[in-house]
């Protein structure tokens, strides 16, 4: 009996670190950009933890990263739900400008599914394309 208590709880441990390991997308989304010749910007990193700290001020949990590539530059807001992304993007003017005609629709499934076909998020992160054009955007996260 011990011995199958000890399985079990080393099985619950091994699935707990692979779920909580596999909550966020930002990894597979970095990865993407890095392949297309973005880096990580210590520059941008003073403005992205502004962003972050203004961001929970709001009561949403987000950490925004900046990448760039020459001239382009494109910020990946890592939220914790979709609850917070649907949150942050309604108390975003820039957001809505660079968004438009997303769902209106009071449910975080339906925002989600509306920005997901604009092809700049995946998961949890939200690409927001600053010097980038969208359409790079849109290509480089079909790897992601």
């Amino acid at each position: 009996m011990k011995k199958f208590a000890m399985i079990v709880s080393i099985l619950l441990v091994a699935v707990l670190s692979v779920a909580m390991v596999g909550c966020s997308s930002y990894g597979s989304v970095k990865k993407a950009f890095e392949d297309a010749g973005y880096k990580q910007s210590e520059t941008l990193e003073g403005f992205a933890k502004d962003l972050t700290s203004a961001a929970e001020k709001d009561d949403i949990a987000a950490t925004v990263h900046g990448m760039v590539k020459g001239v382009k530059l494109v910020l990946i807001v890592e939220f914790k739900a979709t609850d917070d992304m649907k949150e942050y993007y309604e108390n975003s003017n820039t957001l809505q400008g660079i968004f438009k005609d997303l769902s209106e629709s009071e449910d975080a499934k339906s925002f989600y599914e509306s920005l997901e076909k604009t092809g700049c998020v995946k998961g949890n992160c939200l690409v927001v394309p600053v010097t980038a054009s969208i359409s790079d955007v849109q290509e480089i996260m079909k790897n992601a």
